[in-house]
């Protein structure tokens, strides 16, 4: 992929690869071409539905490239100033949806307690793992993937300051409800990571915690701590079908 978003253009590919194997989209059979309709909700879309939705879905997937972070961060304080929160377009709306689907793929901090601790331990122990890989083909290792190096406190405290919570506060300028529920939970984890990191400080242990824990500093292993790792799709809430309705232009963003 040219060096360019290699991840996200990996995995929006092999989804389509995997949807379509050497089929034609607009059909849906099982047969030998190696389509498998289990995997294709598109099968029976027209051609010219299935170009614009695999658009949309590529498109989607590749604004969560983090090198494009702070763009998108900008172009999300542009809309808004230039439309308003409360009259946004049809075109704007989606746009602000994939805004919401980049800022869900980093949402670890702006999970209440006790996931975001669990989450935090989750994600360090992939970046170590990371590094590790990458000390071994000695390769210059990617920032906070060495566990030698890397504070667990300081790592989400710079993360929640600088890339976190400028996110947020630029969505809550089109949806204001953001502002009043997911933001007070951000500031309320970097107050407690900031808090350890000074405790950490206080006893004077500059080591970086082993990427191998889970279950973090003071929290303790509860039946609530098991029960929230245990969470699968059959436990969400059902929407009710009957109650959506379509999405028109200028709808404003401020409603549930």
């Amino acid at each position: 992929y040219n060096d360019v978003s290699v991840l996200e253009n990996r995995h929006a590919s092999h989804a389509f690869m995997r949807m379509l194997g050497k089929g034609n989209f607009a059909e849906c059979a099982d047969d030998d071409d190696g389509q498998d309709n289990d995997v294709n909700p598109l099968c029976n879309v027209s051609p010219e539905t299935f170009q614009k939705v695999r658009g949309m879905i590529v498109d989607a997937v590749l604004h969560t490239d983090m090198s494009k972070h702070f763009q998108h961060v900008n172009a999300m304080k542009g809309l808004v100033m230039t439309e308003g929160a409360g009259n946004l377009s049809s075109e704007s709306i989606w746009q602000t949806l994939e805004y919401m689907l980049h800022l869900a793929d980093i949402s670890n901090p702006a999970k209440g307690d006790p996931m975001f601790k669990l989450w935090t331990d989750r994600c360090l122990g992939e970046f170590f793992a990371q590094g590790d890989k990458e000390s071994e083909l000695d390769l210059p290792i990617s920032p906070n993937c060495d566990r030698n190096v890397t504070k667990r406190a300081e790592s989400q405290i710079g993360f929640i300051r600088y890339v976190i919570l400028p996110a947020y506060e630029a969505l809550a300028l089109a949806i204001p409800m953001i502002g009043e529920v997911i933001l007070p939970v951000i500031t309320a984890n970097l107050d407690f990571w900031e808090k350890d990191a000074a405790r950490v400080r206080k006893r004077g242990s500059g080591q970086p915690q082993p990427a191998t824990r889970q279950i973090t500093a003071g929290l303790e292993e509860t039946p609530e701590t098991t029960n929230a790792r245990r969470v699968s799709f059959d436990d969400m809430p059902r929407c009710d079908e009957s109650s959506l309705q379509p999405l028109e232009t200028g709808r404003s963003m401020n409603g549930t």
